[in-house]
């Protein structure tokens, strides 16, 4: 659970001499399976029991190591294969909600292909296949109440939830 740093100096016969620079407790788990410097003098340690890697910059007074860094960077973006997500309720406008009498549903860039009408429980009230890109339906006759609007049209369905009123 610790790493040493000794720098090793040798005498005029060989014998080499180990001398203390630094003493890191890096707690990275009692399994540290690997210990690296790179170019820079950096140390890098690498644990196996808690999955984790530590970096320590090391001081080194005599350290003249330089990182280059480009002059310019060129950042070039690439598609990620995912397609646009398209929702259905950005190309349809439903007024007035609340409803009195009419209410007008209305394509922007897409196609209606046909509009229906549930109650709540899910009960169908009103089925109109259209073309028209503009529609203006009259629900006099409904009660007071919430209802949901579907709205097929050539990307998807479209669902508002409108409130009726007298």
């Amino acid at each position: 659970d610790e790493v040493k740093v000794f720098a090793i100096s040798y005498n005029a016969t060989g014998i080499p001499t180990l001398t203390l620079l630094h003493s890191i407790k890096p707690a990275m788990g009692s399994n540290s399976v690997g210990v690296a410097y790179d170019r820079a003098g950096n140390l890098y340690v690498i644990s196996n029991s808690s999955e984790r890697l530590g970096v320590w910059a090391m001081p080194k007074t005599d350290n003249q190591f330089v990182t280059n860094a480009p002059s310019s960077q060129k950042i070039t973006i690439t598609g990620t294969g995912i397609n646009q997500i398209i929702n259905p309720d950005d190309f349809v406008n439903v007024y007035p909600n609340p409803v009195v009498d009419n209410i007008k549903i209305e394509s922007k860039g897409v196609n209606i292909q046909q509009i229906e009408l549930f109650s709540l429980e899910g009960r169908l009230i009103l089925s109109l296949p259209t073309v028209k890109n503009y529609n203006n339906i009259s629900l006099t006759e409904l009660q007071n109440g919430f209802y949901i609007l579907r709205i097929k049209t050539d990307v998807g369905t479209a669902s508002k939830r409108i409130m009726k009123k007298q």
